[in-house]
Formats: structure tokens, sequence, C-alpha cells
């Protein structure tokens, strides 16, 4: 397994046993970067990059095995999604970096700084988020990840760009009948160990276009709570997740 793949399902192990322990992560737990409200009036344009979304199914024995049309569809949805909270902000165009019309040269870079950006999402969840010991105060404190100044290239004249990670795990049928079993037989001896079941997290991140530092971050995590699956779900969990984005939203 890749050291990447690897640090990925270490990381998501960790936090499912946080979603597991706190039920569903605040929205209002962000972390913004110290240069945040110098920028944030400036903010007129956001690029959106190809968000990208994996589900998986869980089975009964825990197995992960992801269902590419699941997926495609969750982009979808929570491309739509983001396009319907963001309309909220007045004066606030919002723009879609398409891959598919984009020169070679652009479109390596779009794939480096995609890389590059999961690489610091683990880090952030890890050491913003995690579990003690390995959540550092001093990093939420003075939260600085940056992007590099490459990211410029991909922004054309935007101010800043948006960049969204979800994933979801569903369970099976075979895994919810072992949690029904689990719930029954632990009634009968009084001790009651159910299989932990899917979850459902999503990250994004408001980039400054020009030096590529993350301005803006917020993670959200349900046991059960959302699936990507289903359009409606998506844009619930979308809300959540841009429920403090920094850009001014018309009131409800």
């Amino acid at each position: 397994m890749k050291p990447i793949i690897l640090a990925k399902r270490i990381c998501m192990l960790l936090l499912a046993c946080c979603i597991a322990a706190c039920a569903t992560q605040p929205a209002s737990s962000s972390r913004v970067n110290p240069g945040l409200q110098q920028k944030r009036g400036l903010i007129r344009t956001v690029m959106l990059l190809p968000p990208v979304a994996h589900v998986e199914s869980l089975s009964a024995g825990g197995v992960q095995e992801e269902q590419e049309e699941w997926s495609k569809q969750a982009e979808t949805n929570v491309i739509t999604a983001l396009q319907g909270q963001l309309k909220r902000r007045p004066g606030l165009q919002l723009e879609y970096l398409s891959p598919d019309s984009l020169p070679p040269e652009t479109k390596a870079n779009l794939a480096e700084t995609q890389a590059l950006f999961d690489a610091v999402n683990i880090s952030i969840l890890l050491h913003t988020y995690g579990p003690d010991p390995i959540r550092f105060p001093d990093k939420v404190d003075n939260f600085d990840y940056s992007l590099g100044k490459e990211v410029n290239q991909l922004a054309g004249q935007a101010d800043a760009l948006l960049i969204v990670r979800a994933e979801d795990h569903i369970s099976t049928e075979g895994r919810k009948a072992l949690q029904a079993a689990n719930v029954i037989l632990g009634a009968l001896v009084g001790v009651v160990i159910v299989p932990a079941g899917g979850t459902t997290m999503a990250s994004v991140a408001l980039v400054d276009a020009r030096s590529g530092s993350l301005l803006w971050y917020n993670w959200v995590g349900s046991s059960g709570g959302y699936d990507l699956r289903e359009a409606a779900s998506t844009s619930s969990l979308i809300k959540d997740l841009l429920a403090d984005f920094p850009v001014k939203q018309t009131p409800l």
C-alpha cells in the first residue's frame, strides 16, 4: 500500500473513532489563518477546483471497497450543493475549473495541487482535529498551511480557490444484519458490542490565489448522518460544512 494511502487510512480510522465518541463534529470548528481578516473583504471571485469524493461499501467483515458509480454521483452532488449554497453570498462569483479543457501544463499543475492538498489535508485533520496526543494546540492557534504560489496558474483572475474532499462509507445489508444480530445477542447476555457503521466525512479549504495559503478550513463528520449518494443529504452536509464560511451571506 502506498504511504499516502496508508496515512489516509490511519487518519480516517482515528477520525472515525472521534466521530463515534462525539457524534457529529460541530460545523463551528473551523480553522482560521491569522491573515484571513485582512483578506476576506477582498474576495469577490472563487475558483472551485474539481471536488474529490470517495464512496465505499463496508462489508459485514469490515472490508471497504470503493464504488466508482457512487463516487461519481457523490462528486456531482457535491458540486451542485456547493453552487447552491454559495449563490447565497451577495457579490460572490463562483467559477468552476473544469479539467476537460485545460492545457497539459495546467492539468499537471492541477494534479500536483490536488495531491499536495491531500497530504496537507491529512496533516490538518490529524494535528488540529485528531485525538490527544497527536492533536497540537499550537497548530490550531497558529493555523498556517500553504499549497504554494503555483496555485495562481489555476486561479486565473479569481481571488481564492475552494478545495473540497468528501468520503462516505455505506454499510452493506450484511453489515446491517450483523449489527442487528449483535444488538439482539447483547440484549440476551447483557453486553452489547455493535460493529461500527458507515461514516461520512468532508473537508473544505479556502485558499489565497496569490500566496497559496489556506485562509480558512472546516471539517464535518457523522456516523450515519449523511449519504453522499443522495442529493438532498449532500446538500445538508455542504450546508453544515459552509456554516461559517468567511464570506458574507444573505440572511435566511
